[in-house]
């Protein structure tokens, strides 16, 4: 299940970003973070990496975003969190 973190630009379109975030938020696999300037950090939890690269996409083309960083992207194929991995493999945090 692919977790990706990214921080989204919007335009500098009078409430573009007020616009961006009530659509961004619509979306159940999308969790809404730190706001600032015309920055929004976002986390995107989907089912595979299609999906993943789809919604990427998708949020991207979104009239109101200038651009979409990609932050952090886990694409781990078990169920274990990063961090569970991390303990499992012996190294410590």
């Amino acid at each position: 299940m692919p977790i990706s973190g990214l921080r989204v630009r919007f335009t500098d379109d009078g409430d573009a970003m007020d616009r961006g975030i009530a659509a961004l938020e619509g979306d159940r696999r999308i969790d809404i973070g730190a706001r600032r300037d015309d920055k929004l950090a976002i986390v995107l939890e989907t089912q595979d990496a299609d999906e993943d690269k789809a919604a990427w996409k998708w949020i991207n083309a979104l009239p109101e975003v200038r651009h979409v960083d990609v932050v952090f992207i886990s694409l781990d194929q078990d169920d274990q969190t990063p961090s569970a991995a991390i303990g499992a493999e012996g190294v410590k945090p």
